[in-house]
Formats: C-alpha cells, sequence, structure tokens
C-alpha cells in the first residue's frame, strides 16, 4: 500500500515542485504548498519502514521461537 502511495502521489508532489506551487488564497493562503505535498511521500517512504521493521522482529520471534521471556523486557514486571 505504501508503494502504491508513493508511485501515485509522486506526479503530483513533482509537479507541485516543478511550479512552486502556492495557496490559491493567495496573501492569507500558505506560501508553500509543494512542501506540504512532500509529506505524502515522506509518510509513504516511513509507513514502509514501519512495515519492514515488524517484519524483522516477527522473524526475530519466529526463529528464536515463541516460548521464553521477551527480548525487549515486556511482560510481566515485578511479579
Amino acid at each position: 500500500m505504501s508503494v502504491a502511495i508513493f508511485v501515485l502521489a509522486w506526479p503530483f508532489v513533482a509537479n507541485s515542485w516543478k511550479v512552486l506551487e502556492g495557496s490559491q488564497e493567495g496573501q492569507n493562503g500558505i506560501p508553500a504548498v509543494f512542501l506540504l505535498k512532500t509529506f505524502i511521500l515522506i509518510f509513504a517512504v516511513l509507513v514502509a519502514l514501519q512495515g519492514v521493521s515488524l517484519v524483522l522482529k516477527s522473524l526475530a520471534v519466529l526463529r528464536d521461537g515463541a516460548g521464553g521471556t521477551p527480548a525487549d523486557g515486556e511482560g510481566s514486571k515485578g511479579v
């Protein structure tokens, strides 16, 4: 899904940078809309990285076995 968001948003962001898009509201609008649209791409990259992180963490749990104590300190504390 992150790849789809990135691919579909790329033309809009690139065009926005090409014309250095500003707000249509004139003086009261946001002066650099192209910077805000860039956050769409940043969002897609960060969500994809989070997905990779979760996959790697899940693979580590499966490899080490689900039984036993959690390595990151989660679980029962002060029993």
